[in-house]
């Protein structure tokens, strides 16, 4: 394999290669982690533990499938809290 030519273009370079190249799909096993938080009895306060090792986005929805907002508090990369104005029950969804 040998570059034929090397032109910059918009910046990058771009490069006309001769010669047979195999290209493989690079599995590095990592996907995006996630967690979801089933919250059984109505609560003010959703104490989770999720053991994702980073402090992800939460969505909460109540025990309906409405979205509903509340205060996150990360307390470390393993477990959050989340305080609403009104006790419910519902999911957390943790990404």
């Amino acid at each position: 394999m040998w570059i034929q030519k090397a032109e910059i273009i918009d910046g990058e370079i771009r490069y006309n290669i001769l010669g047979k190249i195999k290209l493989n799909e690079l599995d590095t096993g990592i996907a995006d982690k996630h967690y979801i938080h089933e919250q059984s009895s109505a609560s003010n306060v959703w104490h989770v533990i999720h053991n994702l090792r980073k402090n992800p986005s939460v969505s909460t929805v109540d025990s309906s499938g409405t979205v509903v907002y509340g205060n996150v508090e990360h307390i470390d990369d393993n477990e959050l809290r989340i305080l609403f104005k009104y006790p419910f029950s519902g999911k957390a969804y943790c990404n």
